[in-house]
């Protein structure tokens, strides 16, 4: 039902942009990030997922000398059986 996203970097600049797909290719939700120190301002936030079928996509804008490190976990998920919403 939602997951977390971090986005940072070893103090070099950070630009990227986070995607929500359901299906392939068919983007439900989008947003850039720049940061000019990604470890002294790194980004963090939480997205909805409904449904199912949902995938994040992360594209670092820059070059390959500037990386980022991106981390993407669960936060909440629905159990099918019962319907209940379980915190992880």
């Amino acid at each position: 039902e939602s997951c977390q996203i971090l986005l940072k970097t070893d103090g070099r600049h950070l630009k990227a942009k986070v995607e929500l797909l359901q299906g392939p290719n068919n983007v439900k939700q989008a947003f850039e990030v720049y940061a000019s120190d990604g470890s002294y301002r790194p980004l963090h936030v939480v997205i909805d997922t409904p449904g199912s079928g949902n995938m994040v996509r992360i594209i670092n804008k820059l070059t390959m000398e500037y990386p980022l490190l991106a981390t993407v976990v669960p936060l909440a998920a629905k159990d099918k059986m019962t319907g209940d919403v379980t915190y992880l």
